[in-house]
Formats: structure tokens, C-alpha cells, sequence
């Protein structure tokens, strides 16, 4: 990768990253005791990845060489990085009208049989684990509030909610 193209992705990651920071400070206002927020993880793990990504900028300067890739290479690459792109574009879309109960698992399913690594049964249920673990973690312990969806997709979101507050 030429080290223009590294420094421009960088910067980019950096900047969504500083939006997603952004975005913690509309978290709902809920004590959780010991002056932690719902907020309070999401800042610590995004100023880390913010940090890590000022070090990579930082070293990526310091590179006196250019690693020089073939022009086919680099048409096939981004193609692949559009369409993971779109896939993830399409799960930021789909969030507010699905929920995250139901666009993640089906976001995770659809990035994963892209990249081809597992069978279908196996990618389902990885999708479907990983998303239970999430709702665990952000539901359960961190009382962190999540994109319910509209329409029908809100009442299952609901549900689940209810099931795993309870």
C-alpha cells in the first residue's frame, strides 16, 4: 500500500472515530455508581483505538520506503474494499428501521458468507452468538440504550429487552 493511501485511511478512521466519540456524549445521563455513565466504556475504548491510530499515523510518517503494489492487485482490492464498505453502509442504514437485534446478526451473516470462511450453519450461528453476547454485555451490564427499529422489528426489539433485563 503507498503510504499516501495509508495516511488518508488513518485519517479517515480517525475522523469516524472522533464522530463516534461525538456521539457518546448523547448517551442517556444514568449513574451507574462510581461516576461511570453508559458512556464511560465507549470514550475509554475509542480514545484507545484514537491513540493507537495517532501512533500508526505517526510511524507510517517515519516509513522511508513505499511498498509498490501491482496496478491489477489494486483495482481487485478496491473492489473488495466498495463492497465491504456497502455491506457496512447498509447496516448503518438498515439500523434505525430494523433495530440492532435484527440488523447485526443479519450484517454480521451477510460480511461473513462475503468473506467465505464458514458454512452457512456455522456463520449462522456465529452471527446469532456474537449479537446475544453484545446484547448481554450493552443490555444487561452497561444499561447502554439500542436502536429498537420501527414497526413489528420494535416489538421483537422489545421483547428481547424485556428477556434479557429480566
Amino acid at each position: 500500500m503507498k503510504k499516501g493511501n495509508e495516511i488518508a485511511g488513518l485519517c479517515f478512521l480517525f475522523l469516524c472515530l472522533l464522530l463516534l466519540l461525538w456521539q457518546t456524549f448523547s448517551f442517556e445521563s444514568v449513574d451507574l455508581g462510581a461516576g461511570m455513565s453508559p458512556a464511560f466504556w465507549p470514550r475509554v475504548i475509542i480514545g484507545l483505538c484514537l491513540l493507537l491510530i495517532g501512533i500508526q499515523i505517526y510511524l507510517t510518517l517515519l516509513q522511508k520506503r513505499q511498498i509498490a503494489v501491482a496496478d491489477k492487485k489494486s483495482r481487485e482490492s478496491r473492489s473488495k474494499i466498495i463492497i465491504r464498505l456497502s455491506i457496512l453502509l447498509g447496516y448503518l442504514v438498515s439500523l434505525p428501521y430494523l433495530g440492532f437485534f435484527w440488523a447485526s446478526p443479519l450484517f454480521l451473516f451477510i460480511a461473513m458468507s462475503y468473506l467465505g470462511k464458514h458454512g452457512v450453519a456455522k456463520t449462522l450461528l456465529i452471527s446469532l452468538g456474537t449479537t446475544a453476547f453484545l446484547l448481554v454485555i450493552y443490555i444487561s451490564l452497561l444499561y447502554v440504550p439500542l436502536p429498537k427499529g420501527i414497526w413489528i422489528f420494535e416489538s421483537g426489539s422489545n421483547l428481547l429487552v424485556k428477556l434479557f433485563l429480566h
